[in-house]
């Protein structure tokens, strides 16, 4: 067994046969021939763990020599043999622990050797020893950690990966062991899967809490590289604490120090910790590494090389050697020597192809010979898309790489995901987001707007920063100023001696305060570069934002100006001209053509030929300008001074193509393009010649071949009617055919190309195949719209119009010419509006065709066949409204007639014009023409005479209508009188029956008023007669007879009192009369006085009665009560109801019931009571009714025949009635008497 001691190590051996061992220190006490010591181990049958402990002593002092012979001795089938005869048992791990040192003494010095047979060889024996040991025992982790090892010598980390994890799995000698856990997570940590790593540390370190301090070591550099700094410098101050002597751990906390926030401070505790690493171990790899790296950021280059070719020398495995190079390289590089730099720079990436840092040194190298090697461009580009391979966000190397490869396409397509990632790694850097902005602007636009849109938003805010920084120390200038002053007061002591000057001058550093400059000394302006300005405002201006374009290009144009003036020459101070200031004055120029200021766009391309009379660009674009202007010949005449310029030149021969194919001047449009393409040797192909290879095809020209197939398309006759033989119909076929050749082969070549696809669409629609053309066109919409507005073809809006036109689908046309309009300047809308007049025509809206071409003329006045039109349509219209079948009152007839007319006479005119004019200039055939004229004139004599008639038509219509409308305005009238008259009786009635109201609630309050007085008098005449005689006797009347008992309930003793008073007829009977007398009718009071005479009664009173009844008089009743049923009652022929008159037969008869019946006279006494009592008591009852038993109006009834007769119910005598009257009128007082 071994035992660690303070000085040493020593290996303890039992003494055979004896209780004592013997203890052998393995760094001073091992003998030099390891066969003496094998000796006396056989002797003393030392276990074989006792063999291998001094083997690695003799390894460990660098005797390779002994730890082999030792192990191969300890592998003898004999030595075997006599262990397990001794011990009892065979020493399977002791053997596997010799075979596998052995195999890691291979892999080593394979790691270390530079042949490569000798490596292999060296590997070769390790896997022969390993597989002797996975022999004799599979499940022991030694064999698969030594395979592990074996297999990551050999370059395979899958499989050594494999290998680890199986021995993380299992034991060692039957015992857990986090051997396993560490050899993975070293692995993981070389290929960089750092948060795997990091989790079998914290495993192996929960599983041995006593492990080694490496293990937290391990710990501090997975955290490290997570950048978990403040983990990583807790676990290297762990380890510290375990072991001071660390390096590595010294070298971990310095690379934490050195990213500190604070720079200097962080630079300075850092080279502490890296000079203390470096005095525990000098030799250590990293610790030179760092120092290099260091004294490079310091400029000290040859100290970096002296320290990297140490840390070279020191190093074992390639990708630590690899790294040593690449800062080798890196310090020729620095110092000059190129070549010595450029062969590390190899070497490093032989030895790890996986290192960005080599291939980005040597593209640099490469690229400092660019002068003298043009393809140094290339290699330069190579290399840097292999450092970009192995770090797809290595940002330097993305930086670089992109301004080599910005006209590449096919390389720019494929490095663009790594400078997209790039950019979305460094949200903040302006630069890689402007470098993707570029990139992405060929093929990306839309993006590549973001991207820019991105970058002015960092750059505005880092202005700012920088206006915040001002102001802050504006602030602090002021504080400083205020406090300087406030001291100065304060020091004075309020005379007026001290700082008197200071006080009446001031002092430089508040005048400098006060002026704002003392705060700004110290930060510089800072300014968005005017090329980001200008590119930014380009795709704007592409994307339809002309506004926002415009804002950019001034605030370009400014900085390029502050930028000229800070960079004055030296000599006389004038500014030095600027290098894009030509280029930002033509694009403001070309923003303010695009507004339409066409006058200020042409005075700056002048300006502009001023400065620069080749800058052929702006007479490109002045002759554009003329063309918008209407001015063809001034375009043509600024075409061919640009031509006259550069005769070759492929913009100005395009733009020549397209003011000769506008003019319809095929045949100098067609040699213009042919110049265009034979300029780059890319003529079209003649017939019978075999088509163009692909990698040929890349090279034409895909501008000149739409031209080309845009011409042969004009040019082919597409009215068939106007074929005059099959030779022109086979030409015009020919036409297509090429012009549908080119389209396709400019889309083999760029499948993205919508303007070719649209010329497809269009040929396809020619030849009439209008479905699959309208899907193409389609296609190109859809894909027109993706690009966010960076491409716009109103042609496709015109060409996908037309087939819809021709599918009769009208609405969708109309709308589709609309859209193409709103996106064509003025001078191209003549021919949008004539295919929106067809479209109109087809669909027999002539009015809206005729408004279309009228817009038409004024757009294009010169267009002889829109006024051909125009006469057409109207004619044509003149005509249908003629022929028009239409009812015999239609108001429309004579307007239409007359606008007729009015149109087949300006048709006529236009015609005569037209015939007027030459052929050659109208184009229109004269016999077409007089046919028309004919035709016209002879409308025109048949409209005279139509819109006569009509006229007269018309005009008797009107009559008719006249006396339509007289009479219906009679019978209105008439109506209205009638009407009014109704509301007018109406209204008198309702007056009247609300004035009978009023006057009969009037009278109704008066009656109460002068019955209230009469109950008075009635009231004082009963306590006169009390006092007088007394009581009377009960029954006893006026002539001495007893007065008969009535019905059952009804003989009270008042009634009778009262009917006896009643019999005597005194002065308050005549008073009830007089009190309920009807004043308001006096002829029916007199027939009804006449009834009572006739009756045999006497009215000692004036006073009439009610007005619809009669009242019987006290005598009258007391007269006829003896009888049943008198003949005295009266009939009312009136009223339907009838009320008891006298006690037997004086009551009212109805004529719908016959003969009345008498009742008893206490009935009708209690029933003339309440019926008395109900009228009376309701103020709100307009009718009202004697004091007799009689009719409604007496007892206050509303009813009519047999309802109002029996509410009434009011059969008893006369003589009750006063007893009634008193009993209905009684108040308190009263009832307190009774």
């Amino acid at each position: 067994m071994t035992m660690s001691v303070a000085h040493g190590t020593l290996v303890y051996v039992q003494v055979m046969d004896a209780n004592q061992v013997v203890a052998v220190d393995v760094e001073s006490g091992l003998p030099e021939n390891p066969e003496d010591l094998l000796e006396i181990l056989a002797a003393e049958a030392a276990p074989l763990s006792t063999w291998f402990d001094f083997a690695r002593a003799y390894l460990a002092a660098g005797n390779e020599k002994a730890f082999i012979d030792i192990c191969e001795e300890g592998c003898r089938e004999e030595v075997l043999v006599e262990v397990e005869r001794f011990f009892g048992s065979k020493p399977v791990y002791e053997q596997i622990q010799f075979l596998a040192g052995l195999a890691s003494l291979h892999i080593a010095k394979a790691r270390e050797e530079r042949d490569r047979q000798v490596r292999l060889d060296q590997l070769a024996q390790a896997q022969k020893l390993l597989n002797q040991a996975k022999a004799i025992d599979d499940q022991e982790q030694l064999v698969h950690l030594g395979l592990g090892m074996l297999h990551y010598a050999k370059g395979d980390t899958a499989l050594a990966r494999g290998e680890f994890t199986r021995a993380a799995a299992m034991s060692n000698n039957k015992s857990r062991n986090v051997a396993g856990h560490l050899a993975l997570a070293a692995l993981l940590f070389h290929q960089k899967e750092y948060k795997e790593a990091l989790q079998l540390y914290r495993k192996a370190l929960q599983e041995n809490p006593g492990c080694p301090a490496e293990v937290r070591l391990g710990i501090g550099a997975c955290c490290l590289k997570l950048g978990d700094l403040p983990a990583a410098e807790a676990a290297f101050s762990r380890v510290l604490t375990l072991d001071p002597r660390s390096a590595d751990a010294h070298l971990g906390q310095a690379i934490i120090k050195f990213n500190n926030a604070n720079v200097q401070q962080g630079l300075a505790d850092g080279l502490k910790m890296l000079v203390r690493a470096f005095e525990l171990d000098s030799h250590h790899v990293g610790v030179l590494n760092t120092l290099a790296h260091y004294c490079l950021l310091r400029g000290e280059d040859a100290k970096a090389l002296t320290l990297a070719k140490a840390a070279l020398e020191a190093c074992q495995t390639d990708p630590t050697r690899a790294d040593c190079l690449s800062l080798c390289a890196r310090a020729h590089h620095a110092l000059g020597d190129l070549t010595d730099a450029a062969r590390a720079y190899q070497a490093a990436a032989r030895l790890d192809s996986g290192l960005p840092l080599p291939h980005l040194g040597l593209a640099q190298v490469v690229l400092s010979q660019l002068h003298q090697d043009p393809s140094a461009a290339i290699n330069a580009s190579s290399e840097l898309e292999k450092a970009i391979r192995a770090e797809p966000a290595f940002y330097d190397a993305l930086k670089i790489l992109g301004q080599l490869i910005c006209d590449n396409p096919a390389k720019v397509a494929k490095t663009l995901p790594s400078f997209v990632d790039a950019a979305s790694r460094r949200e903040h850097d302006a630069g890689m987001w402007e470098l993707l902005a570029e990139l992405q602007a060929p093929s990306d636009p839309a993006d590549s707007l973001k991207a820019y849109r991105h970058v002015l938003k960092l750059h505005s805010k880092k202005q700012e920063e920088v206006e915040k920084a001002r102001a802050d120390l504006r602030a602090k200038a002021a504080a400083a100023r205020d406090e300087r002053r406030a001291k100065k007061k304060a020091g004075a002591g309020g005379g007026d001696a001290g700082g008197g000057d200071d006080d009446l001058f001031g002092s430089e550093d508040e005048e400098e305060v006060e002026d704002g400059t003392a705060g700004d000394a110290g930060i510089p302006d800072y300014e968005i570069p005017a090329r980001t300005l200008n590119n930014a405002a380009v795709l704007m201006y592409r994307a339809g934002a002309i506004a926002e374009a415009e804002d950019l290009m001034a605030r370009a144009v400014a900085a390029d100006a502050r930028a000229a003036a800070a960079t004055a020459a030296p000599a006389n101070g004038a500014p030095r001209p600027s290098a894009i200031g030509t280029t930002l004055a033509y694009n403001a120029a070309r923003v303010k053509e695009a507004c339409g200021e066409l006058l200020a766009a042409k005075t700056a391309y002048q300006a502009i030929m001023d400065t620069d009379p080749n800058y052929i660009d702006c007479y490109l674009r002045m002759a554009c300008c003329a063309r918008r202007c209407g001015s063809m010949p001034e375009a043509f005449r600024w075409a061919e001074k640009a031509l006259s310029l550069q005769s070759g030149n492929a913009d100005a021969l395009a733009l020549m193509s397209q003011l000769y194919h506008e003019k319809k001047d095929w045949t100098n449009a067609q040699l213009t393009i042919r110049k265009l393409l034979e300029a780059a040797g890319r003529a079209p192909r003649p017939a019978g010649e075999a088509a163009p290879t692909r990698a040929v095809l890349q090279l034409r020209d895909a501008y000149g071949r739409l031209a080309y197939g845009n011409l042969c398309l004009a040019t082919a006759q597409r009215d068939t009617r106007l074929l005059r033989d099959q030779s022109q119909q086979t030409m015009a076929n020919e036409r297509l055919m090429k012009a549908l050749y080119e389209y396709k082969e400019v889309l083999h070549a760029e499948p993205n190309n919508v303007y070719a696809a649209n010329g497809l669409g269009a040929v396809l629609a020619e030849m009439g195949r209008l479905e699959d053309a309208k899907d193409v066109f389609t296609e190109v919409q859809a894909a027109a719209a993706s690009t966010g507005g960076f491409i716009d073809i109103p042609d496709m809006y015109i060409n996908l119009a037309n087939v819809s036109l021709a599918c009769e689908d009208y609405v969708d046309a109309t709308r589709l010419y609309g859209a193409a309009m709103s996106k064509l300047d003025g001078s191209k809308q003549a021919t949008v509006l004539l295919y929106l007049a067809r479209c109109y025509y087809d669909s027999s809206d002539l009015k809206a065709s005729k408004q279309a071409l009228l817009r038409a003329i004024h757009l294009s006045p010169t267009e002889y066949v829109f006024r051909f039109n125009v006469a057409l349509t109207m004619q044509e219209w003149a005509a249908r409204t003629f022929r028009k079948e239409r009812h015999a009152t239609d108001p429309t007839k004579l307007p239409e007639f007359k606008q007729a007319k009015d149109d087949v006479a300006l048709a006529l005119r236009f015609f005569e014009q037209l015939m007027a004019k030459p052929t050659e200039t109208t184009g229109l055939a004269k016999d077409k023409l007089q046919a028309h004229v004919k035709y016209c004139t002879t409308l025109m004599v048949q409209a005279e005479g139509l819109v006569q008639t009509a006229d007269e038509e018309a005009q008797r219509l009107d009559e008719k209508r006249g006396r339509q409308d007289q009479i219906r305005s009679l019978a209105e009238a008439k109506r209205k009188l009638e009407d009014l008259e109704r509301a007018t009786a109406k209204q008198a009635r309702l007056a009247r029956e609300q004035e009978q109201a009023q006057a009969a609630h009037k009278k109704q309050e008066k009656l109460k008023e002068e019955w209230k007085l009469k109950q008075g008098e009635v009231l004082s005449l009963d306590e006169e007669k009390g006092k007088k005689g007394g009581k009377r006797k009960r029954g006893e009347g006026k002539e001495g007879g007893k007065k008969k008992k009535g019905a059952k309930g009804m003989a009270e003793e008042e009634e009778e009192e009262e009917e006896e008073e009643a019999a005597k007829g005194g002065d308050a009977e005549e008073d009830v009369d007089a009190l309920f007398a009807d004043e308001s009718d006096d002829e029916a009071a007199a027939a009804k006085k006449g009834a009572l005479r006739a009756a045999g009664l006497q009215d000692s009173d004036d006073d009439g009665v009610g007005d619809a009844e009669m009242e019987d008089a006290p005598g009258a009743g007391r007269a006829a009560s003896g009888s049943d049923g008198g003949s005295g009652g009266l009939e009312d022929d009136d009223d339907g109801g009838g009320g008891g008159g006298g006690g037997g037969g004086g009551g009212l008869e109805d004529e719908d019931e016959g003969d009345g019946a008498a009742a008893a006279p206490g009935s009708g006494q209690a029933a003339a009571k309440r019926a008395r009592r109900t009228a009376i008591d309701d103020d709100d009852d307009e009718e009202e009714g004697g004091a007799g038993g009689g009719g409604e109006e007496a007892a206050g009834v509303e009813g009519e025949g047999e309802e109002g007769a029996a509410e009434a119910g009011v059969t008893g005598g006369g003589g009750e009635v006063a007893g009634g009257v008193d009993a209905l009128f009684a108040d308190d007082d009263d009832d307190d008497d009774a």
